[in-house]
């Protein structure tokens, strides 16, 4: 498929929300929400690495919107190592020691990034063998 095709395409499925709206806003609010939950896990991250310490929650969920915005400007295959480097920046600028900061968000990318491949590995074996796939 060449440039003009896909843009072609793309601007089909544009024209298709345009005339659903409510397909649109279903779009929009679970992008939405699926960032909403990422915040909301790296601030559970944190507060789980802190050891008891108090943190700010809306604080960790602006710092995990500024780090991840940062980190997909950024051309690397899944973000690996500069959303690493951009969200322990953000969480240290939310006064979070930078050992702390290391480890929650070292457990937040192994939650939310790497334990979800090998299940869907394992899922993908059993819906092969039922013949869903």
């Amino acid at each position: 498929m060449n440039v003009l095709q896909g843009a072609v395409a793309d601007g089909r499925h544009v024209a298709h929300f345009v005339h659903r709206p409510r397909d649109l806003a279903v779009l929009l609010g679970a992008s939405g929400a699926t960032t909403l939950i990422l915040g909301v896990a790296l601030a559970v991250s944190v507060h789980a690495v802190s050891g008891g310490r108090r943190s700010d929650s809306a604080t960790l969920l602006i710092a995990y919107l500024a780090g991840a915005a940062a980190a997909s400007a950024v051309p690397v295959p899944a973000g690996l190592g500069s959303t690493e480097a951009h969200l322990i920046a953000a969480v240290v600028s939310a006064r979070v020691p930078v050992t702390q900061a290391v480890d929650a968000v070292l457990l937040f990318r192994a939650v939310t990034f790497w334990a979800p491949a090998p299940l869907g590995l394992v899922l993908t074996r059993i819906l092969r063998r039922r013949g869903a796939l």
